[in-house]
This record gives structure tokens, sequence and C-alpha cells, in this order.
């Protein structure tokens, strides 16, 4: 039995804006932790700390909503009374034989990530090794590679897509 829910194409369109905000977030917050150690003549070190701080926190919480997005993932781990409320915006809605490429750091982090986001546990505590100078470089490959791939299946509502990636250099940077 099908519990998925099914977006009509006005629902689909409307959420193509906030797809892309996704995508902005992940690689503004992107860009700012790159720059860490270059705005503390601008900001002051406790600034800056702050400001790398958020944009760590951003960039992790961006890119689990889009693995969620690209993979369907958090829909498909829902019981069947679940399910039936769920009402993701995910990428099959786009491109209806939609599979996932490969996301090997987020299959190796999942819970890990899901942990240091959004909880306060011992276990937390006890993670070690989310690095941004190690980590967030192939995060941000696996959203590329999704996007690319995306991109290139010719998703429902293409022209709006391409209309909201074309600003800020984002479009260039999923597609490197």
């Amino acid at each position: 039995m099908q519990y998925r829910y099914e977006p009509t194409p006005d629902e689909q369109l409307q959420a193509v804006e906030h797809i892309v905000h996704e995508t902005r977030c992940l690689y503004r917050s992107y860009q700012l932790i790159q720059r860490r150690g270059r705005l503390v003549d601008r900001l002051g070190a406790d600034e800056e700390l702050f400001v790398f701080s958020a944009a760590f926190n951003d960039f992790v919480l961006h890119y689990r909503c889009l693995i969620h997005f690209f993979t369907d993932e958090p829909e498909a781990r829902k019981t069947p009374e679940k399910a039936k409320e769920c009402d993701d915006v995910v990428a099959r809605h786009y491109v209806r034989s939609w599979k996932a490429p490969p996301m090997p750091f987020w299959a190796a982090w999942r819970d890990k990530v899901s942990k240091v986001l959004a909880h306060l546990t011992y276990t937390r505590c006890r993670i070690n090794g989310l690095d941004h100078r190690t980590h967030f470089g192939p995060m941000s490959k696996e959203i590329q590679s999704a996007w690319k791939l995306f991109l290139g299946s010719h998703p429902v509502h293409e022209k709006a897509f391409e209309h909201e990636l074309h600003e800020d250099g984002l479009r260039n940077w999923l597609l490197e």
C-alpha cells in the first residue's frame, strides 16, 4: 500500500524556492567557514568564533536537510501510520525515477550528524571528529553530486530551479 504524500504541481513549484534556499544557506555557511581566521581583524576573536560556530551549525543543519531531500530517507524510515502524515519535500517528487547517488560520508556519519546537531546528550559529548577542515569538503561534494544528477535528470519545474539557482554563483558552485 502506498502511504507517500503526492504534492500538487502548485505545491511542487512553491517548494522550489525552499529547496534552493536550503542549498544557498549550505553554500554561504561553507564560504564563511572557509574564511575562518580571516575575519578576526574585522570582528574580533570572540565575535569571529561566534560567527564560525553559527556557520558550522548552519552548514550541518542544511546538509542534513538536503540529504533528506535527495535520499528520501526520513519518509522511508517512518511507520506506515506516520508515513501517512509525512509531507516531506523530496527529489522523487520532481524526478519520478530518482535514485540518489552514493553518499558515503552520510552513510558513515548519519547518526553522529543528528546527535551533534540537535541533541545535548552524553553520546554527543563522546563524538569525536566532525571537523570542518576535513569533513565539510566531502560533505559539500555529496550535495554537489546530488544536485548535478538531479539537474541532469530534468526535474519537474526545471526552469524554476534554473531561475532560483542563477543568483550569486550558487549554480556554478553546484556544478563544479
